[in-house]
């Protein structure tokens, strides 16, 4: 399945899934490392990719001088936020900010 077979939540779904693989074998990585190990995605895509994951709070972002840091967060939300889908997640993240 192409990028252009998937729909846009799917999509969304396969570079998150695609990001969070590289925490099986590290808790760190530079941005610039993770844009190598993923060379079918744009910078772009894989900053909005993390955007999202860090609203789920999946990944912290640390700035470096010239990089960036993610940081693979383990917590409990984690794996709630994974099972949602990332509308799912939008509408929540919606209603939290309504709410509060």
């Amino acid at each position: 399945m192409t990028s252009q077979d998937m729909s846009g939540a799917e999509f969304q779904a396969s570079i998150d899934r695609q990001i969070l693989k590289i925490q099986r074998s590290r808790r760190r990585v530079m941005f610039s490392e993770l844009a190598s190990a993923l060379p079918d995605y744009t910078w772009h895509m894989l900053f909005i990719a993390l955007g999202r994951l860090q609203k789920r709070h999946c990944v912290d972002l640390l700035a470096h001088q010239w990089d960036y840091e993610i940081i693979f967060l383990e917590d409990t939300s984690r794996k709630q936020s994974l099972a949602r889908s990332p509308q799912q997640s939008n509408q929540s993240d919606r209603h939290e900010r309504t709410h509060a």
